[in-house]
C-alpha cells in the first residue's frame, strides 16, 4: 500500500509546460526511421517539420510531413501512472500527416516538390 501511494503522490504532481518548453523538448526527437534521414527542417515556431528520409534500398528519396501534438494534463497523468518508465515520457509527439508517398530520384527534386506542399505554403514560407 506505501509504495502504491508513493507512485500516486508522484504521477497526480503533472507539470504542464509551456509551448515554448516543449517545442525545445522536442526538437530533433524522434528521428528514428526505417530510412535514413537526410535532412530535417522546421516551421518558424517549430511545431511542424518535414523529415527527408533516403531509401536505403534503392537510393531514392522521400519525405515525411510531421505536426507536433502535446498531452494535456490527463493524458500525462495516465502515462506517468502506468508507464514503468515514466521519466521517459515526453511532453508531446511527432504525428506524420502525410496524405501520399512520393519518391525521387534526387534530394533536389524532393526539395523542390516539398516547397510546392500546401503546407509548407501555409506553415514553412510565414518567416521567408
Amino acid at each position: 500500500m506505501c509504495l502504491f501511494r508513493q507512485k500516486h503522490e508522484k504521477a497526480t504532481d503533472i507539470e504542464i509546460l509551456p509551448l515554448e518548453k516543449i517545442v525545445e523538448i522536442m526538437y530533433d526527437k524522434n528521428l528514428t526511421f526505417s530510412d535514413e534521414a537526410v535532412d530535417v527542417f522546421y516551421c518558424p515556431d517549430k511545431t511542424k517539420r518535414y523529415v527527408v528520409l533516403k531509401r536505403t534500398c534503392d537510393n531514392n528519396y522521400t519525405f515525411i510531413y510531421e505536426q507536433m501534438i502535446v498531452f494535456d494534463a490527463d493524458e500525462l497523468r495516465w502515462m506517468k501512472t502506468d508507464s514503468l518508465t515514466s521519466n521517459d515520457v515526453l511532453p508531446a509527439y511527432w504525428s506524420p500527416s502525410n496524405r501520399t508517398v512520393s519518391i525521387f530520384g534526387t534530394l533536389e527534386e524532393t526539395l523542390n516538390h516539398i516547397r510546392f506542399e500546401p503546407e509548407y505554403k501555409q506553415y514553412f514560407e510565414l518567416g521567408q
